[in-house]
């Protein structure tokens, strides 16, 4: 079984097909580990900037570095 690669509270970014002009280079916070879909694992994201998380694969996140402060 595949093991997620990102933790929670880990920030990352999302590739940028998956952005849109308003998002620039957001940082997004590992919210929660998903089960797969297909052979993607998923992970609820979120940026402090929307009101709402996004669900994404582990192949549209790319590691920024560091753990989010609570």
């Amino acid at each position: 079984m595949a093991t997620h690669l990102y933790a929670v509270g880990e920030r990352v970014s999302l590739e940028s097909s998956m952005r849109n002009s308003a998002d620039r280079a957001d940082v997004f916070v590992v919210k929660t580990r998903m089960p797969h879909v297909g052979s993607q694992l998923q992970y609820r994201v979120k940026t402090e900037g929307e009101p709402y998380d996004r669900v994404v694969t582990e192949g549209q996140l790319t590691r920024v570095g560091g753990i989010a402060a609570e």
